[in-house]
């Protein structure tokens, strides 16, 4: 998932061996509208396109993720940090990364983000 507009020139770099499956609005932390990316990516290209996508982000404040049953790809401005799903302290790691780049610590979940992928959502809380 990337949010169309954490890319430096609002679009994703291509030629990139992933697909677009589906693109839709929706409202980050409840109040910034943001159009988010679907991509679909075979496991074994999906760190090549977690580089690509790393290289054209915004400096400061945004993330895109991928993410398969087993780990989380969390693509930070130039660079890359894997979750596994059942390990705690590589979610602790990506956090800790992501205050490199002012990203607030409520926008990374990521062990929510293994179930839903909008954790920060008024529909996702009120589950």
């Amino acid at each position: 998932m990337v949010l169309m507009e954490s890319l430096t020139d609002g679009q994703l770099p291509m030629p990139m061996p992933a697909v677009m499956v589906r693109r839709y609005p929706h409202l980050l932390g409840g109040t910034l509208p943001v159009q988010i990316a679907e991509l679909a990516v075979t496991r074994h290209r999906v760190l090549a396109v977690a580089m690509q996508v790393a290289q054209v982000l915004l400096p400061k404040r945004f993330y895109a993720h991928f993410l398969d049953d087993e780990r989380m790809y969390v693509a930070f401005p130039n660079c890359v940090v894997v979750i596994g799903r059942d390990d705690p302290a590589s979610a602790d790691t990506a956090r800790a990364v992501g205050a490199l780049f002012d990203i607030p610590e409520v926008q990374m979940r990521f062990e929510e983000m293994f179930v839903n992928d909008h954790p920060d959502s008024p529909r996702a809380e009120a589950a």
